[in-house]
């Protein structure tokens, strides 16, 4: 298997086009494959807990020194995120 990274706006596309052979995202990219014409019977799904991959979901990670050493930036980052989030 080749890894190749791509926008996760053109991931889908990849797979249908046969341009990989296999994609990776969110639950979401069931329903981006079905709109793209593939039959939901067609589509194998591996939970990532299941395929032995340590995966930590959403998350936001920052150095131990970021957070002692300027507090109000990680504060601003995790409102920031949880803002982002709510509205997309």
């Amino acid at each position: 298997m080749k890894w190749v990274f791509v926008a996760p706006a053109i991931r889908a596309q990849t797979l249908v086009s046969r341009a990989g052979d296999a994609v990776f995202g969110f639950a979401t990219i069931r329903l981006e494959l079905e709109a793209l014409g593939i039959d939901p019977q067609a589509i194998v799904s591996l939970p990532l807990p299941q395929g032995a991959v340590d995966y930590y979901g959403n998350v936001l990670v920052v150095s131990t020194r970021l957070i002692r050493d300027n507090p109000e930036a990680v504060r601003g980052l995790v409102h920031a995120f949880n803002r982002a989030f709510r509205e997309t």
